[in-house]
């Protein structure tokens, strides 16, 4: 077979030296460093401790002083207080004079020779191989062999103190070197005195002579044993929960297992002895009380050799053996043998934790599809696989979490927990293996759970929290047991997943996609085609699209030659009637009422950029459970309050407006930009629920909402746009009484910018007073010029009075103009002020009304001012002050009320 596999994780070592241990992990000390199980043990033996920070610091220095309190605990001494040394530099008042006291008392340590300890110089690797080995009795032995330092370094390589230490032995020894070393010395048979006076005699306890097994672990109160976990509450084995059954192979000589077979253990909090079950292990028990001991360490054993591989790694099981890939690059295979007769019983087999068969593991053969991780261990060292455990995991995403009341929804199940329960085993974790609280448990979180029976009814279950286990991106590519995602690899395991499918797709332990939330083209990435023809660049030629998208951009992509309409066929370039075809052949009539089913559609790009699927309004009908209100020739009133045209829209509806003479000039607009009561004809698209999501505007009826607050234009300079071919005008304007002047592009060609009213773009000058539409992205699509400045005695502005009389003769507004001189006094009054004009007009200007001054007092430059109309000169008969000059106003009342006042004159 072909590998086409991706491997998961392959660890073959000869020692596995991870395992668990019953303290808080250091934040620096990983699972897979060299001193990790000996800075573990070590912990959970408060032999050495971290920092309150979380960290060990392996690489940092230890004192001598340091040191000597960690050989004091390792001898299990209790030791406290203060005391006399006998050292010059450490007097009684020392944190460590009491540790250092006692080392000195049971020669362990002798200072440097001129009567001081140097307790705060770093020890070095001699000086704490010197300290063990003293500690462990064996002076003798390393005197014999040439003393300090040489004889001391032979005796601690002799038994093995020294192994995993590189370091030179003159070199200043590191907190992870020293863990090493005192760890190596834990099991190491202590020398003891045999005999008295002339009698004296030096021998090993190592429990093979007349005299009792002794070690520092013996002092500690603690035995290390291998065997293997045989039982655990999730095997069911056990009826008490916190317990595991472990089969004894070698106690050490432990007394206190002598002849002992099988024990109950409990287990220490934060050890975790349930993975370890049917594995050759290394266990450190304490008896917490009489004839009761919890293991407080457990690492695999020295015998023992673990493979770890997904079933996609596997080319085949057979009796002899699996041949598996190492990785993904290789096509040739390694073959992991069985102990013989695996078919008669030579391989325990171990599914989701509970005996199987050798059989039913050989059926997993080509189960790629799902997800399941294998452990092939030797636990006798002999090169052959003894015991297989099989895991595989069922997935759900988080729905919904009640943690108060010990339950959570995941896929179309409800998980309920009795943490009260003796009776049932429950264990949750987070990815890392750590306990985890249902509180933590967040929406779409994924987790992979294990139990026996059913969710109801099961005695055990194992859940692990992955978290936003998930990827996002589209499938560009799809093989028989993997797709790719955004260029990335991942295997199936049960998800419905197909060559372009865009969206979240979420994922197992192993990295194969179980469940996906697809982003469906139709529900958003609306686009309205405009033009499409052929580009050829000399050496290829491609279709290219002309589009306005949702997001009110005039874009244009090319179309990859593998491109889908409507999810059915490939594109072909050279067939004709195809629909770019058609699109192209009919360019001109983008805004045809009979193209618009064709042209609304909905795309996806691929990785590169490129249009890879368009779908239609008729496709996304017939698939989608889209609608369509066909309004083009009878149109519709638009209903404010409502929110309806043609049918209820979204609040968040999106309206092409192709109302225009040129492709160029089409825009997006929202329902903000409807005019309540107008008349338009387009073409809707409704979603299942009925409401309108996109809109096609033919026929907009007024393209200028004639109820927004009136413009004044401050400034205007020529530019170009459209890459320089255009003529147009940057109007720098003021509205609303902000005194903040804005920007919009008024284009000389009306295509893109057209003119309603008598007055055009030449009549864009300082103190013309305007209304528009934006396109969106600062240009007007449209514009009407209401009055513009003369400046002479006998007038200061001219209105465009019929476009006025048009938009105050239509009964769907209730706007009115008034414009004339401002001859009488101003009369306060409770709401702002009140006016009447020459020709006997009353209106009432309140604080929030839109006001300008327009002041041509410099010649050469039109000031406009906000907010501050009364200062500008006014006929005023009655103080005798005519100085000839009147001055014009320009008022836009809806109903009753002024909503825009323009007063034109010059400022005193």
């Amino acid at each position: 077979m072909k590998n086409l596999k991706k491997v998961l994780a392959l660890v073959v070592a000869l020692t596995m030296v991870l395992g668990t241990v019953g303290f808080a992990a250091y934040t620096d000390v990983a699972e897979d460093a060299n001193e990790y199980t000996a800075v573990s043990t070590l912990s959970s033996l408060s032999i050495l401790t971290g920092y309150e920070d979380g960290s060990f610091k392996p690489d940092g220095d230890i004192t001598r002083a340091e040191f000597a309190t960690v050989v004091c605990r390792a001898l299990g001494a209790k030791v406290s207080g203060s005391a006399v040394t006998g050292f010059t530099d450490v007097p009684a008042d020392h944190w460590a004079s009491a540790y250092i006291a006692y080392c000195a008392g049971a020669g362990i340590v002798n200072g440097m020779g001129d009567g001081t300890f140097a307790p705060s110089a770093n020890v070095t690797v001699e000086q704490a191989v010197k300290m063990l080995v003293v500690a462990l009795g064996y002076e003798p032995m390393a005197a014999a062999k040439g003393g300090y330092p040489t004889g001391y370094m032979v005796v601690a390589n002799t038994n093995g103190i020294t192994e995993g230490i590189a370091a030179a032995q003159t070199a200043a020894a590191t907190r992870g070197a020293v863990a090493q070393l005192v760890y190596n010395a834990l099991d190491v048979p202590m020398m003891v005195q045999d005999g008295f006076g002339t009698q004296v005699s030096y021998k090993v306890a190592d429990g093979k002579g007349d005299l009792a097994y002794q070690s520092l672990l013996t002092g500690l109160d603690v035995a290390k044993l291998d065997g293997v976990v045989t039982g655990t509450p999730i095997m069911g084995t056990l009826t008490e929960n916190g317990y595991v059954n472990f089969t004894i192979t070698d106690n050490y000589d432990s007394e206190d297992f002598d002849g002992v077979a099988d024990k109950d253990f409990a287990v220490a909090e934060g050890v975790n002895a349930d993975d370890y079950f049917q594995t050759s292990s290394t266990v450190f028990v304490r008896e917490y009380s009489k004839n009761k001991w919890e293991i407080i360490a457990i690492m695999p054993s020295a015998d023992n050799t673990s493979t770890v591989f997904g079933i996609e790694d596997i080319d085949a099981i057979k009796d002899a053996g699996i041949d598996y890939y190492t990785s993904a690059t290789k096509t040739d295979t390694n073959t992991l043998r069985f102990e013989p007769e695996a078919n008669s019983g030579g391989v325990t087999v171990i599914y989701n934790n509970a005996p199987s068969t050798f059989s039913a593991f050989k059926a997993l053969e080509g189960q790629t599809t799902r997800d399941i991780e294998i452990t092939a261990m030797d636990n006798n060292g002999n090169n052959r696989v003894d015991v297989v455990i099989v895991k595989e995991y069922s997935y759900a995403r988080v729905k919904t979490v009640t943690a108060d009341k010990d339950r959570f929804t995941a896929g179309a199940y409800t998980f309920r927990f009795d943490f009260e329960d003796d009776n049932k085993s429950i264990k949750i974790v987070d990815k890392n293996g750590d306990a985890m609280e249902l509180a933590d448990f967040a929406e779409n979180d994924v987790i992979a759970y294990m139990n026996d029976g059913s969710l109801s009814t099961y005695t055990w279950i194992e859940i692990i929290n992955l978290g936003e286990n998930a990827v996002t991106g589209m499938v560009g590519e799809v093989k028989d047991d993997a797709v790719y995602v955004d260029g990335t690899e991942y295997g199936i395991a049960g998800a419905d997943v197909s060559l372009g499918d865009e969206g979240t797709f979420y994922l197992t332990r192993t990295g194969k996609i179980f469940d996906s939330e697809k982003s469906a083209s139709a529900k958003g990435n609306f686009a309205y085609i405009l033009a499409a023809k052929v580009v050829d660049s000399g050496f290829t030629s491609a279709w290219q699209i002309k589009m306005l998208t949702k997001e009110n951009e005039i874009v244009t992509y090319t179309v990859r030659d593998n491109f889908q309409i409507d999810s059915a066929g490939t594109f072909a370039e050279d067939a004709s009637g195809t629909f770019l075809d058609a699109i192209a052949n009919s360019a001109a009539n983008f805004k045809a009422p009979a193209e618009i089913s064709s042209r609304l559609v909905t795309y996806t790009l691929d990785s590169k950029g490129l249009i890879r699927e368009i779908c239609t309004i008729p496709y996304l009908k017939a698939e989608e459970n889209y609608s369509d209100i066909d309004a083009t020739s009878a149109g519709s009133e638009y209903d404010a309050d409502a929110q309806v045209l043609f049918t209820d829209l979204e609040d968040d509806v999106v309206i092409f407006n192709v109302d225009v003479a040129s492709e160029n000039s089409v825009f997006v607009t929202g329902a903000s930009a409807l005019v309540d009561g107008n008349d338009y004809k387009g073409y809707a698209v409704a979603n299942e629920d009925g409401y309108a999501e996109v809109i096609v505007m033919v026929d907009g009826g007024s393209k200028i909402d004639f109820t927004q607050k009136v413009s004044v234009i401050s400034n205007v300079t020529s530019i170009k746009v459209n890459e320089g071919a255009d003529n147009a005008k940057k109007v720098t304007y003021y509205t609303a009484n902000d005194e903040e002047k804005k920007e919009i592009t008024i284009a000389q060609d009306p295509e893109i910018s057209e003119a309603a009213g008598a007055y055009d773009y030449d009549d864009l000058v300082a103190g013309s007073l305007i209304m528009f539409t934006d396109d969106g992205n600062g240009t007007a699509v449209a514009y009407a010029i209401l009055a513009v400045p003369a400046f002479t005695d006998s007038a200061a502005y001219t209105a465009d009075t019929a476009l006025l009389g048009e938009i105050v003769a239509d009964d769907n507004t209730d706007i009115t103009f008034v414009y004339g001189k401002y001859i009488n006094d101003i009369t306060p009054v409770s709401a702002g002020v009140r006016i009447t004009d020459d020709a006997a007009n009353t209106l009432v200007i309140k604080a929030e009304t839109n006001a300008y001054t327009i002041d041509d007092r410099n010649s050469t430059k039109v000031r406009v001012y906000t907010g501050d109309w009364q200062a500008v000169d006014t006929v005023d008969t009655a103080a005798g002050q005519d100085d000839g000059k009147a001055t014009y106003f320009f008022a836009i009342k809806d109903r009753n009320t002024v909503t825009d006042f323009v007063t034109f004159g010059t400022r005193k």
